[in-house]
């Protein structure tokens, strides 16, 4: 049961960052200049691209002004969902 629990997590891992892969791409720029712009290592921005160690703030700052892209490229979609604000404010 654990290999289908760690298959599960291996293929999550694999959606993290989609817009921010996208944005690289359609800059036409590589995730060696990323991780160059960002002053780290292919393998340390990898890390990151795989969710095993958080972007800094500034990183994310960084990466957004060398793409021209919005900050939300660093943010999961389903975290957009605002429903929550449209609550009955008369209780």
């Amino acid at each position: 049961m654990q290999s289908n629990n760690k298959a599960v997590v291996n293929k999550l891992s694999d959606k993290h960052f989609l817009k921010l892969r996208g944005a690289v791409a359609a800059k036409g720029e590589t995730l060696t200049s990323l991780a160059e712009e960002l002053s780290i290592t292919n393998q340390a921005l990898g890390n990151k691209l795989a969710n095993r160690s958080p972007f800094t703030l500034w990183e994310m700052l960084k990466a957004c002004n060398f793409l021209d892209a919005p900050i939300d490229i660093f943010f999961d979609p389903k975290l957009h969902n605002l429903q929550f604000m449209n609550r009955d404010r008369s209780a």
